[in-house]
């Protein structure tokens, strides 16, 4: 709670947070922070590559590449620590609906969040794969802004895509298993 410690408003039962003056940069972040900060996106974040195709792509139309786009997010119900990134990174807040409880999020899309992984990737233990293929993603990157790219590089990007998307979502992906009583062959 060290690092939190200056948003919180000794005054206030509620923790709610004090206003934070300064202008967001990753630059300034100390190790302590980064650890910190790796902590809740192994415990609370999301790393990974969203892919988009819109109407054009599907009819084989000008942009006929998919869209990919790596995202860094964190789910969380404490305003003190949205206000906490928000202060010292920038990035996207929003508040969540359709959940019972009052939760919120923080994010951050392509380039922006790639900062903000090299500084927390020798921390990450939980996330770390994700942080790897996001920045293979960027690494091998070819292409501006995923417009015509080669099949060969829509093919590497697919692959990555699929690669997070069964670490984030491993009940998703098709397992096999023998029904109960099941004979040799079925």
């Amino acid at each position: 709670m060290e690092v939190l410690k200056p948003f919180l408003n000794n005054g206030n039962s509620h923790g709610e947070a004090v206003a934070s003056t300064g202008r967001p940069d990753a630059n300034t972040m100390t190790e302590i922070e980064w650890s910190y900060l790796a902590g809740i996106i192994d415990g609370e974040g999301t790393i990974t590559i969203e892919r988009t195709t819109s109407l054009a792509t599907m009819r084989g139309g000008r942009h006929a590449t998919p869209k990919f786009q790596t995202t860094l997010s964190v789910t969380t119900t404490s305003t003190v620590l949205l206000d906490w990134l928000q202060h010292r990174l920038g990035g996207n807040r929003y508040k969540m609906t359709g959940t019972n409880l009052q939760c919120y999020g923080w994010k951050f899309n392509s380039r922006k969040a790639r900062k903000i992984l090299d500084g927390v990737r020798p921390y990450l233990i939980i996330k770390a794969r994700q942080a790897d293929i996001v920045q293979t993603f960027f690494d091998g990157r070819i292409g501006y802004r995923n417009l015509r790219c080669s099949p060969e590089e829509v093919a590497r990007r697919e692959g990555l895509y699929a690669e997070i998307r069964s670490l984030n979502r491993p009940w998703f992906v098709a397992a096999e298993t023998k029904r109960k009583g099941a004979r040799p062959n079925e």
